[in-house]
């Protein structure tokens, strides 16, 4: 989807320095959110490289991972 950089260790790091709204930090996108695991769906899901803006996420493959997996993701940020 064209990050360049490690999404968890980013909101690791911003949820340390920064209070919400949270902001995405692709400068074309604009988006805010309120609460970090917002803001990390955001950027593993939305597809930023796609020129036209719309407010649906990025086309994914089929799911190979469970749904306890994905919310490993987000709660990972505060239980490390």
């Amino acid at each position: 989807m064209g990050l360049d950089f490690d999404v968890l260790e980013f909101c690791r790091k911003l949820r340390t320095t920064k209070q919400p709204p949270y902001t995405c930090p692709i400068v074309e996108c604009g988006k805010t959110y309120k609460s970090m695991c917002g803001l990390q769906y955001h950027l593993v899901n939305f597809d930023h490289t796609s020129s036209k803006k719309t407010d649906t996420p990025a086309a994914k493959p089929p799911p190979t991972s469970s749904k306890k997996s994905k919310l490993n993701l987000c709660h990972s940020i505060y239980f490390k």
